[in-house]
């Protein structure tokens, strides 16, 4: 048992002092290093099922926060070379996406729309829905559950999502992993939401690489339509350089420094 100045249970002063100098020493240090997943989340609340936002700076906010660990020139998906569905109808579909030098495919029902403002235009009903991509014309949707497989293991997955949550349909997606066990993320904000909303969600999973991701939709089936796009994936060889945990070692001589000092000053 810990004692100081007589009371059983209480650190003494200079290991406590020591251990709040070890964090702050190591706060610039990414949590990446420390621990997997690490997810990123931005959303911009919708102005109607009819309005377009004209920005969407959290939703940006969260996109830079992610690819800020990937090497630039990291591949997306922005299924503008993805010919649309024609006619616009909900059916079970198999897409192989378009990421430079990497196999990887869309499979599930939904269908890839051409239109760029949530008006009229929408391809399912023709009815003001809250739906559009965020670059250029095209983009996926889809009222049901999706999957996205990969011919290599990834550790990186980020995208833009659409009018998520405007029916109390939440986002929820599904890391497979390469031996087989999955990691079931929340990846919307939980809260409804007015339509045309638009979010950023980004996941890095160091630890555990993933072969695919299955995307969840908690609305019944065909209640609620998502909008996904610019789709980015990573993998280990593509990230950025970050810390390794092996940082934490390093710090452990200075540490023992710190505590021998004040100890000293203690007693003086």
């Amino acid at each position: 048992m810990s004692k100081s100045n007589g009371l059983p249970g209480v650190v003494p002063i200079g290991l406590r002092l020591a251990g709040l100098w070890l964090c702050a020493s190591l706060s610039c240090l990414p949590t990446l290093a420390q621990a997997s997943p690490v997810t990123f989340l931005g959303v911009d609340v919708g102005l109607g099922e009819t309005t377009r936002l004209a920005s969407h700076p959290k939703a940006d906010a969260a996109r830079d926060a992610f690819v800020s660990y990937l090497l630039p020139g990291t591949a997306v998906e922005t299924f503008e070379t993805t010919p649309p569905t024609v006619p616009p109808v909900f059916s079970d579909r198999s897409i192989a996406l378009g990421f430079a030098g990497m196999d990887a495919v869309l499979q599930g029902r939904g269908l890839v729309m051409d239109s760029a403002a949530p008006s009229t235009d929408n391809p399912v009903n023709g009815i003001p829905s809250g739906v559009y991509p965020i670059s250029g014309q095209r983009a996926w949707l889809s009222s049901d559950d999706f999957v996205v497989s990969f011919g290599l293991p990834q550790v990186a997955f980020g995208f833009y999502g659409v009018d998520i949550g405007d029916f109390d349909g939440q986002l929820v997606l599904d890391l497979v992993h390469e031996d087989g066990s999955i990691t079931q993320l929340q990846a919307s904000s939980g809260v409804r939401t007015a339509g045309g909303s638009v979010q950023y969600f980004g996941v890095l999973s160091l630890d555990r690489p993933f072969t695919a991701v299955r995307f969840g939709n908690t609305a019944p089936v065909g209640y609620d339509g998502f909008v996904f796009d610019d789709l980015t994936i990573g993998t280990r060889a593509q990230l950025a350089q970050v810390p390794e945990p092996g940082t934490l070692v390093l710090a452990l001589p200075m540490l023992l420094v710190a505590v021998t000092t004040l100890r000293r000053q203690r007693r003086r």
